[in-house]
């Protein structure tokens, strides 16, 4: 069986399309599991380590929840940094959420604390790479 040179560009077109349609139709799945995600791990945030609570209480948190972590990071007393970080300090977090070839999505964590090293916020931010 031989394929004529003309019907390799229609060949080509459907396999495209029918690559897109994959695409499109695993997106919505994905979002909706991205969502679920991030509000679970909000909501745990929330109710494990609510704002007043000290950098060894996240620390351990995060490490319970085996959740790759920095150390405090501090701005010191450099008031450019800390505007730029929003907080004198902080601890950054990153946990991944699904691969679904060919994607990677995670969650990328900010713990802001005070000066008294209490946390005053956190904010988690979906990021997704192609692999």
């Amino acid at each position: 069986m031989t394929i004529k040179l003309r019907r390799i560009p229609g060949i080509l077109f459907v396999v495209l399309m029918l690559i897109v349609l994959f695409d499109i139709g695993t997106g919505a799945i994905n979002k909706r599991k991205i969502a679920t995600a991030k509000a679970k791990l909000h909501s745990d945030i929330q109710s494990s380590v609510p704002v007043g609570s000290s950098v060894e209480e996240v620390m351990s948190f995060l490490d319970k929840n085996r959740i790759l972590h920095s150390q405090l990071m501090s701005a010191g007393k450099d008031e450019v940094a800390r505007v730029v970080i929003g907080a004198p300090s902080i601890i950054e977090a990153r946990t991944e959420i699904f691969t679904f070839s060919p994607y990677s999505y995670s969650l990328h964590i900010v713990f802001k604390f005070d000066e008294r090293h209490r946390l005053i916020s956190h904010e988690e931010r979906v990021e997704g790479k192609f692999l």
